[in-house]
């Protein structure tokens, strides 16, 4: 899979550093980019930036139909 983040990642309300997530993603054999395209599967970001979508990498898989999930939905495709 490719994931793109975005924003501060909190997960199950603290925060994370994001490196800690995309070395997750990478560990367990997934492509980590840092622009939304056609091959991005999932664009991973927090609350407010989340509910709101602001953003230009939220507006881009707005625009391309690439699902938008939280970090905790990450950790839950990541078996964490």
């Amino acid at each position: 899979m490719i994931f793109v983040f975005t924003g501060p990642a909190k997960v199950d309300g603290t925060h994370i550093h994001r490196d800690l997530l995309i070395d997750l993603a990478e560990e367990a054999g997934n492509t980590v980019d840092t622009v939304v395209s056609y091959a991005t599967d999932y664009v991973v970001a927090s609350s407010p930036y989340f509910l709101n979508g602001t953003g230009a990498k939220l507006r881009a898989a707005k625009e391309l139909g690439t699902k938008v999930i939280s970090p905790d939905d990450f950790m839950e495709l990541m078996g964490k």
